[in-house]
């Protein structure tokens, strides 16, 4: 493992790691059944492959809120009073839209991210066809439209005396 990996898998354990015990820890888990659910949290963490530290933060957010969504779903689905399942399914509709917002500005990150990132050699050879020059695009003609009607004229009804 190089300096940077380690460096970046200690950066991680510092910003991810009570969210990744929040996620693994279930009072029906015995310690081992533990460990392996927060192996397979950073595991799905790096299935996502984030290129900086915010990009981190908005993933275990994400798989965070996620968690949550599914728990409150659950709750609200088992069957609960009228007046606590108001404001559980206001508060589930919250943390969705929180969701979609983390969601929304990884995507985005990572999208700048990649535009930023150096092209390798085999990306900036250009293949012989797209050095020739494009075919010439033939038209059909077009039909002129048929003129519209002259407009309407009006008049005023006549007065009575």
């Amino acid at each position: 493992m190089s300096t940077s990996q380690s460096n970046d898998a200690r950066i991680a354990g510092v910003l991810l790691s009570g969210m990744v015990a929040a996620l693994a820890d279930r009072a029906e888990l015995n310690h081992a059944q533990k460990d392996a659910r927060a192996s397979g949290v950073w595991s799905l963490i790096s299935t996502f492959e984030p290129r900086d530290q915010i990009q981190m933060i908005l993933i275990g957010q994400m798989l965070m809120f996620h968690e949550l969504i599914a728990d409150g779903g659950r709750d609200v689905m088992r069957g609960m009073m009228d007046t606590l399942k108001l404001r559980a399914q206001s508060n589930l509709n919250a943390m969705n839209r929180s969701l979609h917002q983390n969601l929304g500005m990884f995507l985005r990150l990572r999208d700048k991210s990649e535009a930023t990132m150096p092209v390798q050699e085999e990306a900036r050879e250009t293949p012989a066809a797209a050095k020739q020059p494009p075919e010439p695009v033939r038209k059909a003609p077009t039909q002129k439209a048929a003129a519209p009607p002259p407009p309407r004229q009006y008049r005023a009804p006549a007065r009575r005396p």
